[in-house]
């Protein structure tokens, strides 16, 4: 082993070693230009190993680096087979990583331009760190050489985080890292005291269902038709028929029911696997109906025994729900910016929903139309959820495309007439849980498409004119799905 050892200075540094790593970088080059569809379970499977292996090379190279500035600026003395040995380990771990995910990236698990910027990012810091290895060797022969291989270390040291900063963009969104930053100048949130101005509904009550509830409960995501984003929505009916809150009513308020349900029990909320509220916190919401549910009921009005549960017990987790509902609107401040951004830039209308309370948004061509294509429709595909109502009326939008509008999962209108949309691509619509009506009129839709709709969660209104489907099919169609009204005219537009 230990004589193995000793003959890798001579293999990775040598010519053979760079050659091989070349090799396999030129492998890689072509199958990306190549790009094609990938079907094996035994390279997909190496694919999903992606993000086991991509943190070697962050931490290797990183070493590499070390070691190789202790020596060469400040005469540490290393074993003479560590820098290859440790440039062996990055290269290859480099490879893997690389090779593992442009299999995961063929795949199809992602799509747009991240996956792309994220590959070609990591393809030239594998190949700064061959050049590197190829001034390693060279170094001994030519003082340049040895500077050239200090700066192009430090250039993959560089890239390789540059690299991992785009993949973490992927996997955890735009602001990850930035997510905090604008809280840092904001003032604390007040504590909880008798004495204060703050209310029971807004101070409260609301912090505490924010933050429990609205993950599916808000006007983004309205599960069950019911959400807690705003007083108003308190009081209306979900799908269940029942209302949420009743004035002075706990046990006939549909909220406080679900509450207290056993976990084990379907209806329980929040179901299993989310963060129930604590006992305390139901006590407070039972209280808060119990008053009359009022929006504006001062906590020094409220008696003493409540004010002493709020002030000794829950005061902690209420400044933390504060702080979380502060942040959660800032990134709602931070979405809308970007969203008017990306609309001046791809040449479309993004306005606020003004039914949805302002968090989603209505999506339209311009007038005139600029073109549309696949490339704008990835560009918006990280702000989907955003979307209400969406109008791509007269654009290229074709079957290949709708593949991605699987991901609208707030959307409830959609206006695609006019489009090159055949009819093949239709049945990804069925995958949105809150579409209710579709017009695609002047479209190839045919009765296969009627026959899909069946399978529409929402779907309530749908336009078919200058299609090609059949009358009787429609009459069938609508008998069959309670609700559904289908319309052989040209339709609304927005």
């Amino acid at each position: 082993m230990k004589e193995w050892l000793n003959r890798i200075p001579g293999y990775v540094s040598g010519k053979w070693g760079i050659a091989f790593f070349a090799s396999t970088f030129l492998f890689i080059l072509f199958a990306w230009f190549k790009t094609p569809e990938i079907y094996s379970p035994y390279l997909l499977t190496i694919g999903r190993w992606h993000p086991l292996v991509l943190h070697f090379p962050l931490v290797l190279l990183s070493l590499l680096f070390l070691a190789d500035i202790s020596q060469t600026f400040f005469k540490i003395k290393w074993p003479s087979n560590l820098i290859p040995v440790l440039y062996f380990g990055t290269l290859l771990f480099t490879f893997f990583s690389i090779l593992s995910g442009y299999l995961l990236w063929s795949s199809g698990a992602y799509a747009g331009t991240l996956p792309d910027s994220h590959f070609k990012a990591a393809m030239f810091t594998y190949g700064i760190l061959i050049l590197s290895l190829l001034f390693f060797h060279f170094r001994k022969k030519n003082k340049f050489f040895s500077k050239l291989h200090v700066i192009s270390l430090l250039a993959a040291v560089f890239a390789v985080y540059y690299t991992g900063h785009i993949g973490g963009t992927m996997t955890h969104g735009t602001d990850f890292l930035t997510e905090y930053l604008p809280l840092m100048n904001q003032k604390n949130e007040p504590g909880i005291s008798e004495d204060s101005t703050q209310f029971l509904y807004e101070d409260v009550v609301f912090p505490i269902l924010e933050v429990k509830c609205a993950g599916c409960h808000s006007t983004i995501r309205a599960k069950g038709g019911f959400s807690v984003s705003s007083l108003n929505d308190l009081f209306k009916k979900g799908e269940s028929g029942k209302m949420a809150i009743v004035h002075s009513l706990p046990d006939s308020s549909e909220l406080f029911r679900r509450l207290i349900l056993p976990d084990t029990l379907n209806e329980h909320m929040p179901p299993r696997g989310k963060t129930p509220l604590e006992r305390k916190e139901i006590e407070i919401v039972k209280y808060w109906i119990q008053q009359g549910a009022k929006p504006k009921q001062a906590l020094a009005s409220l008696p003493d025994s409540i004010n002493n549960m709020l002030i000794l017990q829950l005061a902690a987790n209420l400044k933390t729900y504060k702080f979380d509902t502060k942040k959660s609107k800032l990134t709602a401040i931070q979405t809308e910016e970007e969203l008017k951004t990306l609309a001046f830039d791809l040449e479309l209308s993004i306005k606020k929903d003004s039914l949805s309370g302002g968090n989603l948004y209505l999506l339209s061509n311009l007038f005139p139309p600029s073109p549309f294509n696949t490339k704008k429709l990835l560009a918006l595909r990280p702000y989907f959820k955003y979307f209400s109502k969406i109008s791509l009326a007269s654009t290229s939008l074709d079957d290949a495309d709708l593949y991605y509008f699987s991901d609208l999962e707030n959307v409830r209108e959609l206006y695609l007439q006019k489009t090159k949309i055949k009819g093949q691509g239709l049945v990804y619509l069925r995958k949105l849980p809150n579409l209710q009506k579709l017009n695609i009129s002047f479209t190839g839709a045919d009765d296969q498409f009627l026959l899909d709709l069946l399978n529409y969660p929402s779907i309530k209104e749908v336009y078919l004119y200058g299609t090609q489907t059949n009358y009787a099919v429609i009459k069938a169609v609508e008998s069959h799905k309670k609700g559904l009204k289908i319309f052989t005219e040209e339709g609304p537009y927005f």
